[in-house]
């Protein structure tokens, strides 16, 4: 018997190659393999920010403790740093 699944809710994505993905309170954070940037977007897709990680083939992410956390697939010669800015939300314009 093959299993049967279905998606909810499908959400676009402003990365080009998602390969990390993290909802935090209402907002999705998604890592771009490619570029190793982080996007953040809400529930609709809408682009919320973006910035760049020290990350090297980015695989994984996610948030806590008010600093975001990336996983390398590559080398990287990053020292860890605080990202505590990208994960805080700013008020509204």
């Amino acid at each position: 018997m093959q299993a049967t699944s279905r998606v909810g809710t499908e959400i676009p994505t402003p990365v080009v190659n998602p390969n990390g993905l993290q909802w935090f309170e209402d907002e999705l954070f998604i890592l771009d393999q490619q570029t190793d940037d982080v996007a953040v977007v809400d529930d609709e897709g809408h682009l919320l920010r973006r910035f760049e990680t020290p990350t090297e083939n980015g695989s994984g992410i996610t948030v806590g403790g008010g600093f975001l956390w990336t996983a390398s697939n590559g080398t990287t010669n990053a020292a860890v740093q605080g990202q505590r800015h990208a994960c805080e939300r700013r008020p509204a314009a």
